[in-house]
């Protein structure tokens, strides 16, 4: 197993130094602030140091027991499921139905999927984090979101 988390983690070094190779291209900086390049140069060296801890944790740490495996039942494969069609569906309702609905209905079904909440707690924190997260980032931040047919 030790021979893999080193292979992934040298995978991942040799991204970091392809996002680094093409971030340097970018500007750095601009009259205005952090330019293109900004961003991925410093999740570059991140990932690169995460992927050296990573290579060296499995070179010379001691080996965690082996996790037992469990297999996919049938209820897990359905929540599987329920998470990529809700996902598929807010690629396809976005548009049409807005922000602020789309992802009202996303948090509200895998709150209900997933979180095993009560209908009343699920419907409170989806409004919230449906009509919140369209306050902070359209409004606080200008990020342009869909509005929708109904004008959500």
């Amino acid at each position: 197993m030790r021979i893999a988390w080193q292979v992934a983690g040298g995978a991942l070094l040799v991204l970091a130094g392809l996002v680094a190779w093409e971030g340097v291209a970018l500007r750095y900086w601009t009259s205005l602030g952090p330019g293109a390049g900004f961003f991925p140069l410093w999740l570059a060296g991140l990932l690169a140091v995460l992927s050296a801890g990573m290579i060296a944790q499995a070179r010379f740490g001691t080996p965690a027991p082996a996790a037992e495996q469990e297999p996919l039942t049938r209820a897990g494969g359905m929540r599987v499921a329920g998470v990529v069609g809700a996902l598929v569906a807010v690629a396809v309702l976005l548009e049409p139905l807005g922000f602020r609905l789309t992802m009202t209905g996303l948090l509200f079904g895998l709150l209900l999927l997933l979180g095993r909440q009560r209908p009343a707690v699920a419907a409170g924190v989806a409004v919230l984090g449906g009509f919140g997260g369209h306050a902070l980032f359209a409004g606080a931040l200008g990020v342009p979101l869909p509005i929708g047919v109904l004008g959500f």
